[in-house]
Order: structure tokens, then C-alpha cells, then sequence
């Protein structure tokens, strides 16, 4: 259901529709309202987190004097504080994780997929730790 809400699939049948816009026929404008973050961690390992979010930001259209305010909410918000200007190689598999989340909202999108997002982790602790970072989300 997941890939076909974000265009990764086609449906055989029927349609999806994202805040109105069908995906469709007309995925690209719904895709300005999805945050998607995969099963897997899609990182570059000689870039930092703060790396990874201002390039997503940048490409998600949020407008350049918003940038390193986004950027920095989505550090925090996801507690990768500590380690946002280490490259993403050196991250612990949590810390992996919190980075794909945060790279799924650092646009503000209406809808984010999260795609077994506490895989890898101490599901209570990071449970509470994502909660909190998403909640504040807006």
C-alpha cells in the first residue's frame, strides 16, 4: 500500500489520493505532500546529518532563508544533536534510523510513511525519543 500511495509502484486498480490529488494522475503534485522513510537507510556515508537535511530540504523546495532553521529542528527533534556534524558512517544503527525519519519531515510534509522506522532499536527508548520528535512536528 505504501509504494503505491508514493508512486515507488502502480496499481493494478483503483486509486490513491494524497490531501486531494490522486496518485495516479497526479502523483507529482502529491508527492509535494509525502514524507517517505524507507525500510532501509538511504544514507551517504561521507555526509552528516546536517548534510543529508539540507540537501533533502533544499530538494523539497523549502525556501533557502528556512533552510537551517528546518535543518536544526529536525536535529533536535529527532536527538541527533551530538551527532550531526559526524558522517553518517559512524552512526549506530538507531542513530541511522532517527536520520531517515528526519529526512522524511525536515520539509514539513502533511503526510509522512514511515516504513518499520524502530527496526534495529531498543523499541521502548526509541519509541518515546521519535514520539517526541514527531509530535512536535507541523
Amino acid at each position: 500500500m505504501m509504494s503505491m500511495l508514493t508512486g515507488i509502484e502502480v496499481p493494478d486498480s483503483g486509486d490513491g489520493y494524497i490531501f486531494g490529488k490522486s496518485v495516479t494522475w497526479d502523483l507529482e503534485t502529491a508527492r509535494l505532500h509525502i514524507g517517505l522513510c524507507p525500510q532501509f537507510d538511504a544514507l551517504v556515508d561521507k555526509l552528516t546529518a546536517r548534510e543529508h537535511l539540507v540537501l533533502l530540504a533544499e530538494i523539497r523546495g523549502v525556501p533557502k532563508h528556512l533552510v537551517s532553521r528546518v535543518v536544526e529542528r529536525a536535529i533536535a527533534d529527532m536527538a541527533l544533536t551530538e551527532k550531526a556534524g559526524a558522517v553518517s558512517q559512524t552512526y549506530s544503527g538507531g542513530n541511522k534510523r532517527k536520520l531517515s525519519v528526519a529526512m522524511s519531515i525536515v520539509a514539513n510534509p502533511k503526510v509522512s510513511f514511515l516504513d518499520e522506522p524502530s527496526t534495529g532499536k531498543d523499541a521502548p527508548r526509541w519509541g518515546e525519543e521519535t514520539s517526541a520528535g514527531l509530535c512536535g512536528v507541523k
